[in-house]
């Protein structure tokens, strides 16, 4: 359900309320870190290693 009625006499409350529906619609998307394979692995830390090496 895209809409909520959020009672706004109250701040904190309101707040609270709001702040419940954003985490749980976050838990709903089931978002997950991309697999990454060991070629793109290797080249990030080569990457890394030559950007810290810069001055």
């Amino acid at each position: 359900n895209p809409w909520y009625i959020i009672p706004a006499d109250k701040k904190w409350f309101a707040r609270l309320v709001i702040s419940e529906i954003i985490v749980e619609k976050l838990k709903e998307l089931k978002v997950h870190y991309p697999v990454i394979s060991d070629e793109h692995r290797a080249n990030l830390q080569k990457y890394k290693e030559a950007l810290e090496s810069e001055e």
